[in-house]
């Protein structure tokens, strides 16, 4: 039979053994912090919609700012997953003006779309330029 001593040696020495293992694991890795990325194009009257992708590394935040477009008129702004060469649609943000922010939120990592819509109705612009700006996760 092990003497008392050495039984309670052998525990500290086992527990030094994980706390020194523990610590060199340090703390986890802090988050990535976002991505801004300029999206600029032009609308015509054939071609009423722009899309712009990105791909994230994790879900989290995005918001997305109307910078500014050459005529008043009304646009809308959606986020969506890239299906196919397109845009699915998963949120819509109606009447879109310059300056206004949109946030949402993406769920996974993956690859996302905005699109931006020209609604002017019966009479779009023969040409309409615009830019955004997005921010999402890394």
């Amino acid at each position: 039979m092990a003497h008392p001593l050495r039984r309670a040696g052998t525990y500290v020495g086992l527990v030094i053994a994980c706390v020194a293992w523990c610590v060199s694991c340090g703390s986890p890795a802090a988050p990535s912090p976002p991505t801004t990325e300029p999206d600029n194009g032009t609308l015509t009257s054939s071609t009423n919609f722009g899309i712009f992708t990105f791909t994230t590394s994790s879900g989290g935040d995005i918001t997305i700012t109307l910078v500014s477009l050459s005529q008043a008129v009304p646009v809308e702004v959606s986020i969506g997953t890239v299906s196919g060469g397109g845009c699915t649609i998963q949120a819509v943000q109606p009447s879109f003006v310059i300056g206004e922010q949109w946030q949402n939120s993406l769920s996974v990592a993956g690859t996302y779309c905005v699109e931006i819509d020209d609604i002017s109705t019966p009479n779009p612009p023969a040409s309409l330029t615009y830019s955004l700006s997005v921010t999402h996760p890394s």
